[in-house]
């Protein structure tokens, strides 16, 4: 098994498959990959969503939820979850990389089989990018 680590060249066709892996094993209605600056990397999901400001957006709370984490005792941030109208969506720091996954909840969601492993799930991302 080979890694584009070193190309600083991210896999998508990898990534991919991890995205679709966790959105299957949680009954997700989505999954993103983005950067901490506000870049998508990977998407899966069959919704539109804007995108362009959406993904920016979650950057930015994820940043302000973790400079909060800091004036507390320097604690560090896990996840972030916040309940809409019609669905949830739950924001999961990548610890090792400048990276997020946001995971699209629905009522069918079973979120504690991804969360149960989602450091395995974030080593397998790691290998990709």
């Amino acid at each position: 098994m080979s890694s584009n680590k070193s190309q600083n060249i991210p896999d998508y066709e990898k990534l991919s498959d991890i995205l679709i892996e966790i959105k299957k094993e949680g009954k997700f209605s989505g999954v993103f990959l983005s950067y901490l600056d506000g870049r998508l990397l990977i998407k899966e999901t069959q919704e539109n969503y804007n995108l362009k400001d959406f993904i920016p957006m979650i950057a930015s709370v994820l940043k302000s939820a973790d400079g909060l984490g800091k004036t507390i005792g320097g604690r560090k941030l896990n996840k972030i979850i916040a309940q809409l109208e019609d669905i949830s969506l739950m924001i999961l720091r990548n610890n090792e990389r400048n990276m997020f996954l946001t995971l699209i909840i629905n009522e069918f969601s079973r979120v504690n089989s991804v969360l149960d492993n989602i450091n395995i799930y974030f080593k397998k991302i790691n290998q990709y990018c």
